[in-house]
């Protein structure tokens, strides 16, 4: 076997099994977020796992704020970069908190819903959605910048919705399709324009937490 041969495949396997992480957000080059997604959830396993063996007790009012303060933050943190479309990182994201709900105390024989009803908090599926709502109500705004990033144009058919509604572009290519100023078009376009016309983004976040979780 030519040795020259194999020095030569080397650097091109490394190459593209290559990672850049910026900001904390770590992606492939195939631009998925699968790797990130994983160490996320191994992180907020963990931290949750200290916490239970931090407190004897199983009591709501001890367990919640810590994994409310401790890590849910971990698990949404940059989502609108990298919130996932594929069901199995949706369901690996949200198995933490569900671990978590079904080892509390009075909550154990309750369905995963129920659990959240009583403890009145969403899916964190959900609050990845009002985050990437709140994300484009502050560039829509001009409360942000976004630099040279591809952005949604507004709609030639704003009469009928609200006035900051956006045309919903077409790709082929998942990456596109699945990324920020993708899906969450739709999303937006259906919000009430009383909502979308706020005064202020800490009005626009308070209401748009009743209209999604109330």
């Amino acid at each position: 076997m030519n040795p020259q041969r194999i020095r030569s495949k080397t650097p091109q396997s490394q190459s593209l099994s290559a990672n850049e992480i910026d900001l904390g957000v770590q992606i492939d080059r195939r631009l998925k977020f699968d790797q990130h997604i994983q160490k996320i959830v191994s992180k907020a396993r963990s931290l949750v796992g200290q916490i239970f063996r931090s407190f004897a007790s199983r009591s709501i009012t001890i367990i919640m704020p810590a994994f409310l303060v401790l890590v849910r933050p971990l698990l949404e943190y940059a989502s609108p970069v990298w919130n996932p479309s594929l069901g199995k990182h949706i369901r690996v994201i949200e198995s933490v908190q569900r671990r978590v709900t079904k080892r509390l105390l009075g909550l154990q024989y309750l369905s995963y819903e129920d659990r959240l009803r009583a403890l009145e908090i969403s899916t964190l599926s959900a609050r990845r959605e009002y985050l990437d709502l709140t994300e484009l109500f502050k560039i829509t705004h001009g409360l942000t910048e976004c630099g040279n990033v591809p952005r949604p144009v507004r709609s030639a058919y704003a009469t009928r919705g609200h006035r900051y509604r956006l045309e919903q572009e077409k790709s082929k290519l998942n990456a596109r399709r699945f990324s920020f100023f993708f899906r969450i078009v739709k999303c937006w376009n259906s919000l009430p324009s009383k909502l979308v016309d706020a005064n202020s983004l800490s009005q626009f976040k308070s209401n748009l937490h009743r209209h999604m979780f109330t």
